[in-house]
């Protein structure tokens, strides 16, 4: 049954990725492209495990389990830093190098496709581990939640490199540090909310939830109708290449 709960959960991933490359007439490079990062996505849960592995040891060693503020290390440092770090490497190191990444919604697909590759096999790992209620909390929680997260590595990603083709030094640092940082206090807290024991950080969770459905519809909203244009990005990389 479980096993069952998770694989809808996956269909699901699978359906937003397929969306995605449907809104972005996806051709067949462009599809393996997209297929690059998802693997990766499914790969970088190799470190991530282990490194989270080492930091709960290490937790558990001079932290009380179960306390509210092991939920909060447990949150912000083993799921939030660790997971949108290894995210946002990955998308930094692949998606910087791409030339047509002409406007926020490119930025935005790419980062999704890296996460869903990462919430997949976490979902497949929960359901080796967990119960059916488990796997039921995660298909309607944590995919969602890293889908939206995602979105946040690419829209601050693109306001950067939008500010550094204007010269805007500072805020291109600024959103730089905004598309790693954000998705991180948004993991973390997100996850904090659901790992405590109190009913008044589920109410917030909530609430939290909600601001972001709302934060991230004004995101795809504007990204998808204004189609901001990275030509100077394109015209910089021709002249590097000629």
């Amino acid at each position: 049954m479980k096993f069952l709960i998770v694989t809808l959960s996956n269909i699901g991933i699978l359906l937003v990725l397929t969306i995605f490359a449907q809104k972005k007439n996806t051709i067949d490079g462009q599809l393996k492209f997209y297929m690059k990062l998802f693997v990766f996505g499914v790969l970088i849960s190799i470190p991530i495990i282990l490194i989270e592995s080492i930091i709960e040891f290490a937790m558990e060693q001079f932290v009380q389990t179960g306390n509210i503020f092991y939920a909060f290390l447990d949150a912000f440092i083993v799921a939030g830093f660790t997971e949108e770090l290894f995210k946002w490497l990955v998308f930094n190191k692949y998606v910087l190098k791409k030339k047509d990444v002409n406007s926020r919604y490119d930025a935005i697909v790419y980062a999704a496709y890296i996460s869903m590759g990462f919430s997949m096999i976490e979902n497949v790992i929960y359901a080796f581990y967990g119960d059916i209620s488990v796997c039921i909390i995660r298909s309607i929680t944590s995919t969602p939640g890293h889908l939206f997260f995602s979105i946040f590595i690419g829209h601050y990603w693109f306001l950067s490199k939008k500010n550094a083709l204007n010269g805007n030094k500072f805020k291109a640092a600024k959103y730089t540090i905004f598309s790693l940082l954000i998705p991180i206090i948004l993991h973390g807290f997100y996850d904090f909310c659901l790992m405590s024991d109190s009913d008044g950080l589920k109410i917030i969770w909530i609430l939290f939830v909600i601001g972001i459905i709302i934060k991230v519809f004004f995101i795809i909203k504007k990204t998808y109708f204004d189609r901001e244009l990275m030509y100077s990005y394109l015209m910089l990389e021709d002249s590097r290449i000629h």
